[in-house]
């Protein structure tokens, strides 16, 4: 009977392993198959069906299978399920994710997440050795040089060789010792991160020695160089060749030839094939500038081909006019122009990116060859062209000639003058010819008669937008002549139509500098800054006169280390720019050293701030920072008053609650009403941007104490003023304030009003300014700039484009 049970369990454990081996097998199948997703479900069925069971060396793991199927998602660009897919891989303990997820966060330029996700994996001991050099790339990126050195020195042992040597290179190179930078990066016999390649930092080294002959050995350009036994070539160092190449006017390195056929023999083949990749990745500005150096003769000939450049023509200067670089707008919407005849479309983008280059004489030429089809459309299409509506065609033209006159200061000649005739000719009575003729009167100081006639034309077209710039035009007059009255008086008459409400003015009690903080932008911030201290009276305006006009000079740096022009320096609707760290560097200094030691706190207060609201992250900035962060941090030990300035500068700059609660609690715990004091230092931190950081402390306040309105007055400020959060909790705070008839926090509440209407009213012009810009010029083919482009049948040209050059270029270009 023993025997036969024995019998039963030896059969029962053999049915088992079978069954094991056959799940197994089809788990197998789904990984050849790329199947990833059913391949973690069968893994998972197969683990709870045989826990503890030994599975064969081929099953890949549950974190194996994650990374993959992240990769997966990824050539996909299906980029958050990928980044999903490398997280829950990094969870199961498959580590080699982490560069992976590293390398996705640098492409979505979440350097800061790159450097934590690293960081940490370093400190808990997961971070694989051979990725020691990537997070030493990631510290570099991120400017904390100080990391960088203390990894090096000591933990050396948790650093391979050569990737201890590449972090003495680039500290080297950082200090410009590029000869102790090329002695580290030549003991580099190994790549630092997978995608890297040795000879790059070499290469770049010497470059930037002008060690040409080291330089073309590196890349293999000379005869001494030769990299054609690169089993593919590396992409990185494949950029920095063909930058060079350019640079310095070379052909082609014959490795790279020998991967594209003819491209050796044909560079023109080369820069065509740039720019259809360009095209590929939607990045049409690149592509159209490929495009744009290549002579007519190296192009193929083919109605594909036609429709491709005509519409990357015109998608690269759409994207050069976003991106404020309207001379090369200019240039491209020319060049459609030249070689595809006449578009009323493309005149109408081209007129306008001339008129905003002051381009006078060209604005004027394309005005009239628009003036020339009009004639000829109206007569080859009248049913399309009543009267009425070809002469307010024909009228505008010659309104924003006769606007081209006024802009550029030369009213006086003749053919402005034969512009506003033929114009009022055209439309007796009508808006248009009424503006145009009150803008002459005020040019010769007739205001009374002029802004009677402009104001008649605001009031004639009250309701709509079609003639923007009369009202515009008009505003600009005011605010040059400074009559504050009189544009007030205009933004409230027909302000609305155009989106120009008058800000609060009367409760707005902030100093100047703070004031200049509200802006969105960097040249919104220097220009209030350049105005404010115009303003000032000549006992206001020496420097050491007070702590405002202190903060005002502090904050006059940032614009003093872009230089006079601004406008040139800045694009309008830029946050952030980037600049010469060693001139803002002196700049501050120089400002510094003649503060008196009385106000040097808040001058310190403002370089922070300034650094981090208004300066692009790059290589530098993070030492550049702490030096000025340190500074403040001792005097506020010191001077009880710069406490508040301290910790507004510290939670501006702080990413994590947890990297400041302790210390913050302790000062709070000081504080003769720690919730008051921490709900006033939240409405501090609001004027200098919008940062969630103190929410979850504010709503542990206010859960404890209900009673206190300036509580859920600071939660409000950490919601954008937009949002719903936002309204609830700012009316709860007023509701309160009035039912307890607190005058300080009534106060708050009214300050707050101003202050959100101030920033929305910032945020009003910016995004008027943004449509003004995206809307072209004259209006009055407006009708015929509805059609946009066919972006379907772009990406259907792509792949038969592509196919022309698939001998020329293989996919790993």
């Amino acid at each position: 009977m023993a025997k036969g049970r024995g019998s039963k369990k030896s059969s029962q454990s053999l049915s088992q392993q079978q069954s094991l081996k056959s799940l197994c097998a089809a788990l197998g199948r789904l990984v050849e198959r790329q199947a990833y997703s059913q391949a973690l479900k069968k893994l998972e069925q197969i683990q709870k069906a045989y826990p503890g069971a030994e599975l064969p060396a081929t099953v890949p793991s549950l974190g194996e299978l994650w990374y993959r199927l992240g990769q997966d998602y990824w050539s996909k660009h299906q980029i958050k399920l990928a980044e999903r897919a490398w997280v829950e891989a990094i969870a199961h303990r498959y580590f080699a994710a982490y560069y992976d997820l590293a390398k996705f966060y640098l492409n979505q330029d979440r350097l800061s997440e790159a450097q934590t996700l690293l960081q940490g994996a370093f400190a808990d001991g997961t971070l694989p050795q051979e990725l020691g050099g990537c997070y030493g790339k990631i510290l570099f990126l991120a400017g904390d040089l100080d990391s960088l050195k203390t990894l090096v020195q000591e933990s050396p042992e948790r650093l391979e060789v050569h990737q201890r040597h590449w972090i003495q290179g680039i500290l080297a190179l950082h200090a410009g010792e590029h000869g102790e930078a090329a002695a580290c990066f030549a003991q580099v016999t190994k790549p630092v991160s997978p995608s890297d390649d040795p000879d790059l930092w070499l290469a770049y080294v010497a470059d930037k020695q002008n060690n040409h002959d080291e330089v073309r050995s590196r890349l293999g350009l000379s005869a001494k160089g030769d990299r054609s036994g690169a089993a593919s070539p590396n992409s990185a160092l494949d950029q920095f060749t063909i930058d060079y190449v350019r640079r310095n006017s070379l052909d082609l390195p014959p490795h790279l030839a020998s991967h594209r056929g003819s491209l050796k023999t044909d560079p023109g083949k080369f820069k065509l094939r740039l720019a259809l990749d360009h095209a590929e990745s939607q990045d049409y500005l690149a592509a159209a500038r490929n495009l744009y150096v290549l002579s007519r003769k190296s192009l193929p000939v083919s109605e594909d081909f036609a429709a491709l450049e005509a519409s990357l023509l015109q998608l690269g200067a759409e994207a050069a006019w976003q991106e404020d670089d309207c001379e090369e707008a200019e240039l491209l919407w020319e060049r459609y122009l030249q070689v595809y005849g006449f578009d009323p479309q493309v005149a109408v983008k081209l007129a306008e990116t001339q008129k905003f280059l002051d381009h006078w004489g060209h604005f004027r030429q394309t005005l009239a060859t628009i003036r020339q089809w009009l004639s000829l459309e109206a007569k080859t299409n009248p049913q399309h062209w009543i009267p009425q509506r070809y002469q307010e065609v024909l009228g505008e033209t010659w309104y924003r000639e006769f606007d081209s006159y006024l802009k550029s200061g030369t009213i006086e000649q003749r053919a402005a003058i034969r512009a506003l005739e033929t114009l009022e000719e055209l439309l007796p009575g009508h808006p248009l010819a009424l503006a145009a003729r009150g803008f002459y009167h005020l040019t010769h100081g007739l205001e009374a008669e002029g802004l009677a006639l402009v104001e008649q034309s605001l009031e004639q077209i009250q309701g709509h937008d079609r003639y923007y710039w009369i009202y515009y035009t008009l505003r600009s007059y005011f605010t040059t002549k400074k009559q504050q009255d009189k544009l007030l008086d205009l933004q409230q008459r027909f302000g609305k139509t155009y989106d120009d409400v008058p800000p609060v003015e009367t409760s707005l009690t902030l100093p100047p500098w703070q004031q200049a903080f509200l802006h969105p932008t960097l040249l919104g911030f220097c220009e209030t800054v350049r105005e404010a201290i115009a303003d000032l009276k000549p006992q206001q305006a020496q420097l050491n006169a007070s702590a405002d006009t202190v903060a005002l000079y502090g904050c006059q740096c940032f614009g003093d280390a872009l230089g006079d022009d601004l406008e040139n320096e800045i694009k309008p609707k830029d946050a952030k720019a980037t600049f010469e760290l060693p001139v803002l560097a002196k700049t501050c200094d120089a400002f510094l050293k003649k503060t008196a030691p009385e106000f040097r706190g808040v001058a310190l207060q403002v370089i922070c701030l300034g650094l981090y609201r208004f300066v692009k992250r790059k290589k530098g900035l993070a030492d550049l920072t702490k030096v000025y962060w340190q500074q403040l941090e001792q005097l506020a030990q010191t001077q009880p008053p710069l406490q508040v300035p301290y910790w507004v500068v510290r939670v501006m700059r702080t990413s994590k609650l947890s990297q400041l609660q302790k210390d913050l609690l302790a000062y709070l715990s000081r504080q003769p009403d720690p919730s008051l004091a921490l709900a006033q230092l939240q409405l501090e931190v609001r004027l200098f941007g919008v940062t969630d950081l103190l929410r979850p402390l504010l709503e542990i306040a206010f859960k404890r104490d209900s009673h206190t309105p300036q509580l859920p007055l600071a939660l409000a400020t950490t919601f954008d003023s937009s949002s719903d959060d936002y309204v609830a909790y700012q009316t709860e705070s007023f509701e309160l304030a009035r039912r307890i008839q607190d005058q300080a926090a009534l106060a708050a509440c009214r300050q707050e009003d101003a202050i959100a209407d101030r920033v929305a009213h910032h945020h009003r012009m910016l995004r008027w300014n943004s449509n003004r810009r995206g809307r072209y010029g004259p209006l009055f083919l407006r009708g015929l700039l509805e059609n946009d482009l066919d972006l379907d049948r772009l990406n259907d040209l792509m792949p038969r484009l592509l196919n022309l050059f698939e001998s020329d270029f293989p996919d790993d270009f």
